[in-house]
């Protein structure tokens, strides 16, 4: 557990370098849902500082044979969160697709895919059919996950929203 928060997330979390926006590395939806990540586990869920890692070269880059950096992982946890904004594509389903088949050899990893809150409710019914198609398929653990942001930060993930639930568990 982490005693001392008294630093500012802001500083931990790092850009993707090969992704433009205008004049920024990456988009600022893309951006914001990333350090909500962060902010959830060192806030909320009391992680130590050097325990949640962005856009850096990790253990999972170091296992991998390719270039793999996640957005977001959790290091000593085989957790990652990708960060996808669905807008721009033609498919937006080709987008969650190509970002899970990163990771289908590495199979003992969680695979969280975070998405903005609209971006479910837009496409709750082919997301719910793909994460299922995508789970079975590659015999991973997937969560398509979104954030609740009413009273504390948490995540909410995609079988619950359908009840209007808080619990993130299951997916």
């Amino acid at each position: 557990m982490m005693e001392d928060q008294n630093f500012d997330v802001l500083l931990l979390v790092r850009e993707n370098p090969g992704v433009k926006f205008k004049d920024r590395e990456e988009s600022p939806p893309h951006y914001s849902l990333k350090t909500l990540i962060v902010k959830y586990f060192y806030e909320i869920k009391k992680f130590e500082k050097d325990t949640v890692k962005t856009e850096n070269k990790t253990e999972l880059f170091r296992k991998s044979d390719e270039i793999l950096i996640p957005d977001v992982e959790l290091i000593g946890k085989n957790e990652v969160f990708e960060v996808e904004t669905l807008y721009g594509h033609n498919d937006p389903m080709f987008k969650v697709i190509d970002t899970v088949e990163k990771y289908v050899h590495y199979q003992n990893y969680k695979i969280n895919i975070i998405l903005s809150p609209f971006d479910i409710f837009f496409y709750y019914k082919n997301l719910k059919r793909l994460k299922k198609q995508l789970s079975k398929r590659y015999d991973i653990d997937l969560r398509i996950r979104t954030f609740n942001l009413e009273e504390n930060i948490h995540f909410i993930s995609l079988n619950p929203l359908m009840y209007l639930s808080y619990n993130q568990e299951n997916l």
